[in-house]
């Protein structure tokens, strides 16, 4: 071998020192089931050296001579191993012209595939390993064409359902997660070639080990009546096939355990929940309305052996809660009232009271809420005195429902008004006027009616005259009065009660009017030479008189005027007369808007024969 190595490196080196031809574009043309096809073309040198023959090595392991005379060859190597890379080193010989050995070219390499080879089945599926995560299984890969196998597909299926779980690895060991405890499983391995061809698969099934349960997941209440609950949940994730029943127990949250906890249980699989997202449901029932729950939930194996559970806080749905059965009122005072009321003791909905109050008047209704477990008893405070109050009391829930009102009214005690305000007299005639005023700026609902006094101040005695007026007041219109007279209206706001406020007043006079004629114009006295006359002030509009006019005639003539001097009855003397002449007298009364009719009477002076 020592001697063959250094005639090889000898070539070689003489080789190196010829134009030999070489070798180009060496790679695999065509494949099929264990042979693969190679081409390449062979580029001459030196003419002196032509291509004698290619030595072709495959996989490093085995060789061949191929005679190719042609500028492009090809060669097709069998019995090859199917699915796996091979590797071809080419190399080329030249002749010698001399005859001596043939000269070794520059060899050239390239990669090569064989086509698939169908794999057989996987063998001796086992469990080797289990845990809380999942189920590690392993095979033996196939015997036939195992390089072939690019991947295996296994599928378990867990008894009694048609739902499939798949996963894929390119080794004979997996974990699947879906290979959970207590479950009797049905696998498929099937291994697939890298085109995606499908070999025969293994079929066999194993049981794993029991466990604990884990917990009921998703824990939720759904719908809620007055009287019942609905729990829904998904079963466990951790050894759900483990499950042999979900044990609940619930009962009120405030009582004591012993006496609050009702248990039943649900068989795994005994009640599937209608309700989308979820395993499984329970309606617990019959339950008391507007009351809270504890409501506990376990899976448990056939064992007796318990997952952890669950804990849930759920109340029931709220009734329309009754109506409070009596509610008290009565004043505090001026500005406030004590409200009482009644509750119904089997109601547990109550939450709170709401406590409404309007004056009837005002389109304002205020409201306050009471917490319940109280002594039902509110002050309600900043009210207007003297007003009638409607309160109304509700029951109300914690979630906001309202029950029927009940309602009472009373009225806050009054206190005296304020003076009127804006007192006037409009429309002032020579018998009557008009007098206007607005209501008391404090405490005007108080005002029960209005005290008016017209007083006539013209006269020595002053004359009262009372009108009393219901409030609200309407504008009056005062009749009877006497012209050209000084009026003081005063004007008092009065309670229910009898509380009154201060007197607002005002003054002014009527107007002038013609008088009447006066009265009684006759003799006071007579002698022979004079006669004294009187008379008394006309009976309508006399004070409006500024002044008399008297005259007279016969056998004396004369006239006077006298000044009114709100005398009622007047006197004149007229003198310088004959004895027993006649004289006839005319007197009427004058104003400043018109003279009354005139009034005439005669008298004879005294000294008339006999």
């Amino acid at each position: 071998m020592a001697s063959s190595f250094i005639y090889l490196a000898a070539v070689l080196v003489v080789a190196a020192a010829q134009d030999l031809g070489y070798i180009e574009n060496l790679h695999q043309s065509s494949s099929g089931d264990g042979w693969v096809e190679i081409s390449w073309d062979g580029v001459p040198g030196d003419s002196a050296y032509p291509f004698h023959k290619y030595n072709l090595l495959t996989d490093n392991d085995f060789s061949n001579d191929v005679l190719c005379p042609t500028a492009s060859c090809t060669y097709r190597i069998n019995y090859l191993e199917a699915c796996i890379e091979h590797d071809f080193v080419l190399t080329p010989y030249f002749d010698e012209p001399s005859g001596g050995p043939d000269l070794v070219g520059e060899a050239a390499n390239c990669k090569g595939f064989t086509d698939e080879k169908p794999p057989g089945a996987p063998t001796s599926l086992s469990v080797v390993a289990e845990d809380d995560d999942g189920t590690t299984i392993q095979w033996s890969p196939p015997t036939q064409n195992p390089d072939c196998v690019e991947y295996y597909k296994v599928c378990s299926r867990v008894d009694g359902s048609v739902a499939t779980s798949c996963e894929t690895t390119s080794d004979t060991t997996i974990k699947m997660s879906a290979l959970q405890a207590c479950g009797l499983y049905h696998l498929t391995i099937t291994p697939y070639t890298k085109s995606g061809s499908a070999a025969p698969p293994l079929q066999d099934s194993i049981v794993t080990r029991d466990d604990v349960p884990g917990p009921p997941q998703d824990v939720v209440v759904g719908v809620i009546t007055e009287d019942t609950i609905q729990l829904l949940w998904n079963n466990p994730v951790v050894n759900p096939l483990c499950v042999d029943k979900f044990v609940i127990t619930f009962g009120e949250t405030h009582m004591s355990a012993s006496y609050r906890d009702t248990s039943f249980e649900i068989t795994m699989g005994q009640s599937g929940s209608k309700v989308e997202g979820y395993d499984n449901e329970a309606t617990l029932s019959p339950l008391a309305p507007c009351t809270n729950y504890t409501i506990s939930i376990h899976s448990q194996n056939s064992a007796e052996m318990a997952s952890e559970a669950v804990v849930s806080f759920a109340g029931t749905a709220e009734t329309v809660p009754l109506a409070p059965p009596h509610v008290i009122v009565g004043p505090e005072g001026p500005d406030s009232i004590l409200v009482i009321w009644g509750e119904n003791e089997d109601d547990r909905c109550v939450g709170s009271f709401q406590i409404c109050w309007n004056d009837g008047i005002h389109p304002v209704e205020m409201c306050e809420e009471v917490e319940g477990g109280g002594d039902n008893t509110f002050v309600i405070k900043d009210l207007l005195p003297c007003t009638d109050y409607q309160v109304i009391v509700n029951v109300v829930t914690p979630g906001g429902n309202y029950s029927d009102p009940t309602s009472n009214h009373t009225m806050t005690t009054d206190v005296a008004p304020s003076p009127v305000v804006d007192l006037l007299i409009t429309d002032i005639t020579t018998n009557q006027m008009s007098i206007t005023f607005g209501p008391p700026e404090t405490h005007p609902q108080c005002v029960k009616e209005f005290d008016i006094h017209i007083i006539d101040e013209d006269q020595t005695r002053r004359s009262l005259k009372e009108l009393a007026t219901p409030s609200p007041y309407v504008e009056n219109t005062i009749t009877g009065l006497k012209a050209c007279t000084n009026y003081l209206v005063r004007v008092s706001a009065v309670t229910a009660t009898g509380k009154r406020s201060g007197w607002e007043e005002v003054k002014n006079i009527t107007s002038g009017a013609a008088p009447s004629e006066p009265q009684e114009l006759g003799v006071n006295d007579y002698t022979q030479t004079s006669i004294t006359v009187q008379w008394f002030g006309p009976a309508d509009n006399s004070r409006c008189v500024t002044e008399y006019e008297l005259s007279w005639e016969g056998s004396a003539t004369g006239s006077d005027t006298l000044p009114n001097n709100n005398n009622f009855k007047m006197t004149y003397t007229v003198e310088g007369l004959a004895a027993c002449s006649d004289i006839t007298f005319t007197l009427l009364a004058r104003s400043d808007t018109g003279d009354s009719p005139s009034v005439t009477f005669s008298q004879t002076t005294d000294g008339c024969p006999v």
